[in-house]
């Protein structure tokens, strides 16, 4: 999926809210800390297939952080 979503657990009636497509390049293995009304998001490896075909893993050193 590349998209966020949001719920806002506070209300009892909130219904899901899309925020998004989230950085490239696509991961796997990222890390996800919620904090203070805050998402971020760190790391991860991006999956590439090498010359020989292989699968190859580029590790990501990136960070981000979102606010709604």
């Amino acid at each position: 999926m590349d998209t966020f979503w949001a719920l806002d657990l506070s209300d009892p009636d909130a219904e899901w809210q899309c925020l998004g497509p989230p950085p490239q390049p696509s991961r796997i293995l990222p890390v996800f800390v919620a904090q203070n009304g805050a998402l971020y998001l760190f790391s991860g490896c991006e999956l590439f297939a090498k010359r020989d075909g292989a699968d190859g893993r580029r590790f990501l050193t990136d960070g981000y952080r979102y606010t709604h």
